[in-house]
């Protein structure tokens, strides 16, 4: 079994987190994900006396997510460092 583990800072907008979460699902295999857990933590900072609140969501899954290799604007597949293109 895999792991995939999202985090968000406090001070990056939720939906960033959300949309990193349904494109991650949208490339599984329709049975991948077999538990999903959220936490989230909550301080106060020094500086100004305000509560943060940083999120944690863990998806663990079975199988290949499906690896969209990226593409330039004319098309071509974006070579990665550390690797063949989508490995990086």
């Amino acid at each position: 079994m895999r792991v995939k583990i999202f985090d968000l800072s406090w001070n990056v907008d939720l939906n960033r987190l959300e949309n990193e979460i349904n494109v991650f699902l949208a490339m599984l295999p329709g049975n991948a994900v077999k538990h999903v857990q959220s936490a989230a933590s909550s301080t106060r900072t020094r500086d100004t006396d305000q509560m943060q609140t940083d999120y944690l969501v863990t998806v663990w899954y079975e199988g290949e997510p499906k690896n969209p290799r990226p593409r330039n604007q004319r098309g071509g597949e974006i070579q990665l460092e550390g690797g063949p293109a989508g490995l990086g």
